[in-house]
């Protein structure tokens, strides 16, 4: 299964993962950079007025809408997509539903379970990168 859905997490100018680095990137350019002073150090101190992880993780954890989802890894059909994808990554409990009552609601979004966010990590063990 892991196999089969890992087309889905690779689009053309990186991962899935290359792109959420690359949101933050972008998200941090926006935001105020505190510079401290040489006095302890010839390089001076900076900080991010929020943290690194906390805008990773709600990049990470913002929920996303078939469209959305779709659009990212560029499938075309929306069918095949569902199919193919979106119920197989629902049945490995990877993602889950924002109205789970509601499967066919047009409001229905998507988020990455703790299982999900534990992908990288199961990815590189599977490809022997740990």
């Amino acid at each position: 299964m892991l196999v089969h859905l890992i087309p889905l997490i690779r689009c053309t100018k990186g991962t899935v993962f290359d792109l959420v680095d690359q949101a933050k990137d972008f998200v941090l350019s926006k935001i105020d950079l505190w510079v401290g002073t040489r006095a302890e150090s010839t390089r001076a101190p900076t900080k991010y007025e929020i943290p690194q992880e906390v805008v990773a993780e709600a990049i990470v954890d913002a929920p996303c809408s078939r469209e959305e989802l779709q659009d990212a890894v560029g499938i075309k059909d929306r069918e095949h997509f569902r199919e193919a994808y979106l119920e197989s990554l629902l049945t490995v409990a990877w993602i889950e539903r924002t109205i789970p009552d509601k499967p066919a609601s047009r409001l229905q979004k998507y988020r990455l379970t703790e299982k999900g966010r534990r992908l990288p990590e199961q990815i590189d063990e599977e490809e022997g990168r740990t």
